[in-house]
């Protein structure tokens, strides 16, 4: 018999929408005490591409849930940011990234090569 994961991944298109958010929302609340780190293609937080009223839809979809990271491609650049307390990866650049859970702690760290 199988245990219940720890850590689901849940890929999540190029960028939130109301689609992916009500998936993303099924998903949280099948498991809730699952711990989660979500994919998008864009950064979900560059301004240009997403409104802050679509930014507030994100926040609270995952409000109270155990989300352990965010990350993305795309966006030229390696690093890791913080927004609303969640570390978005940012996984588009030049180094790679080695991404390391501590599910003692449901952390991640992050180092680039």
């Amino acid at each position: 018999k199988k245990g219940k994961p720890i850590l689901k991944f849940v890929c999540l298109n190029v960028l939130p929408d109301d689609i992916s958010l009500q998936f993303l929302k099924n998903i949280l609340d099948k498991d809730p005490l699952c711990s989660y780190i979500l994919i998008f293609h864009y950064n979900p937080l560059d301004s240009n591409l997403l409104d802050e009223n679509t930014k507030d839809k994100l926040l609270k979809t995952i409000a109270g849930f155990h989300i352990v990271a965010i990350i993305s491609g795309h966006y030229q650049s390696s690093a890791v940011l913080s927004w609303k307390g969640y570390p978005v990866i940012l996984s588009g650049g030049d180094k790679l990234a080695l991404c390391d859970y501590d599910h003692n702690s449901n952390t991640i760290q992050v180092e680039f090569k």
